[in-house]
């Protein structure tokens, strides 16, 4: 699909994308440099920002406020729908942030809220549990209520009081069941690029 900005044809580095409840795509763009133990790296890609694709016009739409350093790489999108109020994260290059978007309004010129400080690689959403977890290197976090006011959202450090996580791993990889009552998997990778366990827990 083009995606035509300011008359002109641009092509966009895209790293993660998600689909809302009406259809709308939402397109995170970017990719920076970050090692997997010492086999390999990624090659970064400044990205352009965080966009909004409406299939039904054919449109690319840029979310203000996001053409900036703190995301020119986003690694993940996800969102949570609740009583006609859309909640978007995005995890970047540079923090963990979420759009509070009231279904039928126009208000993506907000600021997003910064829920946390710091590189963020991997989130995931129970929207059944109302929680996300989400990773920073090797440490893991955990938000106990993802629609709660901007000021009550306080990730907490899993890895501070639970040994499997953090240590001398690099990394991890997380995914997330919405059904099972065992719903989050965390792949633990070793300094080396080799997986050292893999973790469920509900």
């Amino acid at each position: 699909v083009p995606c035509v900005i300011g008359a002109k044809e641009v092509y966009l580095p895209i790293n993660s994308m998600t689909q809302g409840p009406d259809n709308t795509i939402y397109i995170g763009t970017g990719n920076d440099d970050h090692p997997y133990g010492t086999t390999y790296q990624k090659m970064f890609v400044k990205g352009m920002g965080i966009y909004r694709y409406n299939p039904v016009d054919v449109a690319f739409e840029l979310i203000p406020n996001t053409n900036n350093d703190n995301f020119k790489s986003v690694h993940v999108l996800d969102y949570v729908y609740d009583n006609g109020v859309f909640y978007l994260y995005a995890a970047t290059n540079s923090g963990l942030y979420r759009w509070r978007h009231v279904e039928g309004t126009n208000d993506w010129n907000q600021t997003p809220t910064a829920v946390f400080n710091g590189r963020v690689d991997q989130l995931v959403i129970s929207r059944v549990h109302n929680t996300a977890f989400f990773s920073s290197g090797n440490q893991l976090y955990r938000i106990g209520n993802v629609v709660a006011a901007a000021n009550q959202l306080n990730p907490v450090n899993i890895s501070s009081t639970n040994t499997a996580f953090g240590g001398s791993n690099s990394c991890m990889k997380l995914a997330i069941s919405q059904t099972d009552t065992t719903y989050l998997y965390a792949m633990v990778i070793k300094a080396n690029g080799m997986m050292d366990a893999l973790y469920m827990t509900n």
